[in-house]
């Protein structure tokens, strides 16, 4: 079966940026839920996401240009755009894996550069 990663997105959006509780997932307070709980979630929905794997959700990630979700030590948040009531406090890459850097090229266009990110 063909999986539609765009669709993926938008629903994985929904559970994990709006409307957790649709899903009856919960986010602690930086927006993590376990992967688990998620696909679980997910496979009740349409038959299309019945045999939806944690490697699915890795390459929906890796499709998207945005970098909308980040998944780490089983699991999962969306990076940013959340507009659930609570507030999502994300730990820093800087606080938990080195430096961020930041600057603008000349040409005025953002450019961002992670170091210490392992």
């Amino acid at each position: 079966m063909t999986i539609d990663y765009s669709r993926l997105s938008k629903i994985v959006a929904r559970a994990l940026r709006h409307a957790p509780e649709q899903f009856g997932i919960e986010l602690d307070e930086e927006g993590w839920t376990p992967v688990q709980g998620l696909l679980a979630a997910l496979r009740k929905r349409p038959s299309k996401w019945k045999n939806l794997t944690d490697a699915d959700l890795r390459v929906m990630m890796e499709r998207s240009i945005k970098r909308r979700y980040e998944m780490r030590d089983g699991k999962i948040r969306a990076t940013y755009g959340h507009s659930v009531r609570e507030t999502i406090q994300k730990t820093s890459l800087s606080r938990k894996r080195g430096r961020v850097v930041s600057g603008r090229h000349s040409s005025g266009v953002h450019q961002g550069s992670l170091t210490g990110v392992v």
